[in-house]
């Protein structure tokens, strides 16, 4: 679907306000079901189709493992590698613009330590799937972008 950037910042606005009160929820609220939902909504076409497949972070973590073998920290449920499956272009975290998914290191319920979780960028921040609604995390934090709605995939 080719837009207008007045276009997409206006899909992107709609899609997130739809999910600013909406609390994250393993399989269909979760960074990965966020990021594919915005992936779908530009590009058209689904990416992984595991929405619905798991509904806590172990069935999170038992189709990552399916999927991608062994996985360690801060990545523990595979998200950076789930976004090169995607053939989406990578850029450099920096290069990031609006609407472009993004990793991060965010601090998730229950864990010790920062994992790495996706956002979507909407500047110098990324709204990312919190459990009382949409979060943001700055810049700092990014670690890799992937450019959606670009109309090329990497080859």
């Amino acid at each position: 679907m080719s837009m207008t950037t007045t276009q997409r910042t206006i899909v992107l606005s709609d899609f997130l306000e739809a999910r600013r009160a909406l609390p994250f929820a393993w399989g269909s609220h979760d960074c990965c079901m966020m990021a594919e939902a915005w992936i779908e909504a530009i590009d058209g076409r689904p990416v992984t189709g595991q929405r619905g497949r798991y509904g806590d972070a172990a069935g999170a973590l038992r189709i990552t493992r399916e999927i991608f073998g062994e996985t360690s920290r801060p990545d523990l449920f595979g998200v950076e590698r789930w976004m090169q499956e995607t053939g989406l272009e990578e850029v450099p975290a920096r290069l990031a613009q609006r609407g472009d998914v993004v990793s991060l290191l965010a601090p998730i319920d229950g864990e010790a330590e920062p994992l790495v979780a996706l956002g979507i960028c909407v500047g110098a921040e990324a709204a990312a799937a919190g459990s009382a609604g949409l979060r943001f995390v700055r810049m700092p934090a990014w670690r890799r972008a992937w450019r959606v709605g670009s109309g090329r995939a990497a080859v």
